[in-house]
């Protein structure tokens, strides 16, 4: 509804300043210093430098000396700027660089002066509205006084700054919880961050190859609603029945709405189930006792024979 009324006063602004307006139409013949364009219209999503110009004419019979001004209209941010950044932004009369000192017009001359919107690093997107007013004098005591809404020597300046949507996520971190497991569930942690300008959900698969490359496991990874700047980590688990020996987990992600983007990675691991492992060193044990009798047994056979 704001937004709506917001447009609205725009509407009334352009037609206040002699668009359209069958009061205010006017002949380029009329003996009187007027500029040109009426209406600067830019639509951007990007903080930069935007160039532009605006032509004036004396077609008087006299020398005519004109002051420039920039005239805040309105400005309807779609969201304020952060608080670290809010003091950095100042009015968008302040983005309007143009030509400040005195112009002097001989009669019948006509000319260009150029005119640049340099659009702040921080600038939160929203509607921004100025008039640069050539006022007749050297010096403006009271700017207030002035009335650019029907003044032929206004040039209103719209700027609709859009909201740059980037999609852009990295993988800041695949790891398992240890190098050697023991026993399991086997546990995996990652951390995806959102260094884009837009909410983000990702979801793909890890899966889990053995030493011989075969997939032996596969399930989903569903991670949503991650917001600006925000990281978030996200632990999964694998239980084998039976695992035994080197294994590769790879971690396979997507993203993104308006074109889908992909993040991976990968770990090795071991799993040692420490059943097995003793198992293993019972019997090495067992293997070594009987190496050792069988040593001093032959040992002992051999010194009857003497």
């Amino acid at each position: 509804m704001f937004k709506r009324i917001s447009t609205i006063l725009a509407g009334l602004f352009i037609v206040l300043s002699g668009l359209g307006h069958p009061g205010e139409a006017f002949s380029q013949g009329d003996a009187e210093v007027y500029s040109e364009p009426r209406v600067i219209d830019v639509e951007t999503e990007e903080s930069e430098i935007i160039e532009s110009s605006v032509k004036l004419y004396n077609k008087l019979d006299r020398y005519v000396e004109l002051t420039p001004l920039v005239v805040d209209l309105y400005s309807q941010p779609d969201s304020p700027a952060g608080q670290e950044t809010s003091a950095q932004v100042k009015p968008f009369s302040y983005w309007i660089v143009l030509h400040r000192g005195a112009v002097r017009l001989a009669p019948g001359e006509e000319r260009e002066y150029p005119l640049k919107i340099d659009i702040p690093k921080y600038a939160p997107a929203g509607s921004y509205y100025a008039h640069v007013v050539y006022s007749e004098g050297k010096n403006l005591a009271d700017p207030g006084s002035i009335s650019p809404l029907n003044s032929r020597r206004a040039t209103l300046v719209r700027l609709l700054l859009k909201k740059k949507i980037v999609e852009e996520a990295e993988l800041s971190g695949f790891s398992s919880e240890e190098n050697i497991f023991f026993s399991t569930p086997v546990s995996f942690f990652f951390q995806i961050k959102n260094i884009g300008t837009d909410t983000i959900s990702a979801d793909g698969f890890l899966r889990i190859y053995n030493r011989r490359g075969e997939e032996i496991e596969n399930f989903n990874v569903n991670q949503e609603q991650i917001l600006p700047g925000e990281e978030r980590g996200v632990a999964e688990s694998w239980s084998p029945q039976f695992g035994f020996g080197k294994y590769q987990a790879k971690l396979i992600l997507q993203y993104g709405g308006q074109g889908r983007r992909d993040l991976s990675d990968s770990v090795y691991f071991w799993v040692l189930p420490w059943q097995l492992l003793a198992v293993f060193i019972a019997a090495a044990i067992l293997l070594f006792i009987l190496f050792i009798y069988l040593i001093f047994w032959r040992n002992r056979q051999f010194a009857k024979k003497l």
